[in-house]
């Protein structure tokens, strides 16, 4: 994979990226400093994120979209989205409903690198159960909390990971994202990416 173009499915990496207009990059340069002056109390400076995804269906089909295992073989759309511990978004990124959350891990732990380089806990269901993404994160230095194929329940982990469904609810809060009609590929990334930046809009005072 060439350095630069480490986004999935042939969307733009940052290299290919349109150049902002100088406003739109003083605050995403002031997001990016609220995220990395977050602190976690129980690990210092180092962020505990947790990993997982949401489907939608596509009902017009187009772009990034695939037969989904939860809905009946539908066509549909999944949202594969990092965020810390208080609701934070520092990743999305979309693919096809039948692709295994595995595969994605890789970029989703990158782009939250990217935005926060200080990550200390990762918590994630099975779906993102496997020796290459636990190794990751150990060559990382981030602790994997990854509850194990086929491991029973009551582990604990889901107290800590429930804060991430409700960023997947507020990214589906815009309707476009929640009932697909857009065929793009870039227009869903950037919807999705809009939708990140509102969220993290709305906890600063100063905006």
């Amino acid at each position: 994979m060439k350095e630069g173009s480490f986004l999935p499915y042939g969307l733009p990496g940052p290299r290919k990226s349109l150049r902002l207009p100088p406003d739109v990059q003083r605050f995403l340069l002031n997001l990016c400093l609220v995220i990395q002056n977050l602190e976690e109390p129980e690990i210092g400076s180092r962020l505990t994120v947790v990993v997982d995804s949401c489907s939608v269906r596509a009902k017009r089909g187009g772009e990034l979209t695939g037969p989904n295992p939860t809905d009946r073989g539908k066509s549909g759309t999944k949202y594969h989205v990092v965020v810390s511990t208080d609701g934070l978004p520092l990743a999305v990124v979309p693919s096809p409903a039948n692709v295994h959350d595995t595969k994605l891990f890789p970029d989703l732990l990158r782009l939250a690198q990217v935005v926060c380089t200080a990550i200390g806990r990762l918590y994630a269901d099975a779906g993102y159960d496997s020796a290459d993404n636990r190794w990751l994160c150990l060559r990382d230095g981030v602790q994997p909390h990854i509850r194990k194929i086929g491991e029973p329940h009551g582990s604990g982990l889901g107290k800590v990971r429930c804060i991430v469904e409700h960023g997947c609810a507020w990214l589906l809060a815009n309707k476009r994202l929640d009932r697909r009609q857009d065929r793009l590929a870039r227009i869903i990334l950037a919807l999705l990416t809009a939708a990140a930046i509102f969220i993290i809009a709305n906890r600063l005072s100063t905006f």
